[in-house]
């Protein structure tokens, strides 16, 4: 009997094998099923996310277009009507936050010069030692005659 104990007959030990793999193989079927889920949740929030930013990327060539589409008139330069164009498409596109707006509009302006539409002109001045910008119509030779 303790011979049998130690070496059952095969039948049992093949019972005994098939019960294992069942149970191995049922772990495996759940954990198969359980990957196929969590693969597909993640392909899921993947295309939600692709699904998110397509649409920021076309909002932001919206915003963009409004200011590339800006018309020039008759009484702007083409140096006046291409700053028309960025400040229209930074005012479209930019953050509406306090810390970007303060960035961008200390470092505009003065660098690229004042741009003025057709039909003025303009004059840096010392008035009472303080430096100025007189601008007047072109059809007038000086500031003076404006007066």
């Amino acid at each position: 009997a303790d011979d049998r104990e130690q070496n059952p007959p095969r039948s049992t030990a093949v019972r005994r094998l098939s019960g294992v793999m069942s149970g191995l193989a049922t772990k495996f079927e759940r954990a198969c099923e359980s990957a196929a889920a969590q693969a597909t949740e993640a392909s899921d929030s993947a295309a939600a996310a692709l699904t998110e930013l397509a649409q920021v990327a076309e909002d932001f060539a919206n915003k963009a277009n409004a200011g590339i589409s800006t018309q020039k008139r008759e009484t702007w330069n083409t140096r006046f009507w291409l700053m028309m164009i960025d400040i229209r498409t930074l005012a479209h596109t930019t953050p509406r936050n306090i810390g970007t707006i303060r960035g961008l509009t200390d470092a505009a302006g003065q660098p690229a010069g004042w741009m003025l539409p057709k039909g003025l002109r303009q004059k840096e001045v010392m008035a009472d030692g303080v430096r100025a910008v007189w601008i007047w119509p072109s059809g007038l030779e000086s500031p003076e005659e404006a007066a």
